[in-house]
């Protein structure tokens, strides 16, 4: 099961056929997720364009083995590998406690919920570069906006059940880095993300046919 948030209201929730079907794969929002990202200056910098290109190399690599997996094979499910303990900020704070947050946590990314946990957004510092850059005349009124005022990009989430093979085929063709997990009623339960699809090929001997 997929969603598609834009600030909080559900665009779609369907199958991974049906997402296709009402959004295109060149519309979608690019995120990345680095954990060693930690300022608003990393943002800034150039990345290693190398680095990278081998980063998607392999993830396609992994993603075109899983879609070889035989239907006799065990299945995988996002809550064998999501974080539960995710880092999250409500949107009662502004945008400056957003980056201070994401500064102090060294994180790359921060899911944005209400204060009952629903999902928003994702906030990350380019977010936050781009909001300053189209107020650059009253930065300081931007940075003390509640994170509630802001309009957020929208977002694909997933659910806890969700098979892993189907999230990873999203996140290929969407280009999506990371990936909020929420129940049927939006209340985020989790993160997913390329990193951690990674680490997990590392640790569980299963998933080891996708490196």
């Amino acid at each position: 099961m997929f969603t598609i948030y834009n600030n909080g209201i559900v665009d779609y929730k369907g199958s991974t056929e049906n997402l296709y079907n009402v959004k295109n794969v060149n519309e979608s929002t690019k995120f990345t997720f680095n954990p060693e990202e930690g300022s608003i200056k990393d943002f800034k910098k150039e990345q290693d364009s190398n680095s990278n290109k081998k980063k998607e190399e392999q993830f396609l690599s992994s993603y075109k083995k899983i879609s070889q997996i035989n239907q006799s094979n065990n299945f995988f499910y996002v809550r064998d590998i999501m974080v539960q303990d995710v880092l999250y900020i409500d949107n009662s704070h502004t945008v400056r406690e957003a980056y201070e947050l994401l500064k102090d946590k060294k994180t790359g990314q921060i899911p944005v919920t209400t204060l009952d946990k629903k999902i928003v957004g994702i906030i990350d510092a380019k977010f936050i570069l781009s909001l300053l850059i189209q107020n650059l005349d009253e930065p300081n009124i931007l940075l003390n906006r509640r994170l509630r005022e802001i309009n957020f990009p929208e977002i694909i989430a997933t659910t806890p059940d969700a098979e892993l093979r189907d999230v990873v085929k999203i996140m290929f063709d969407f280009e999506v880095g990371v990936m909020p997990v929420v129940n049927e009623e939006g209340t985020l339960k989790g993160i997913i993300s390329k990193s951690y699809i990674f680490k997990a090929m590392s640790c569980i001997p299963q998933l080891e046919i996708w490196s």
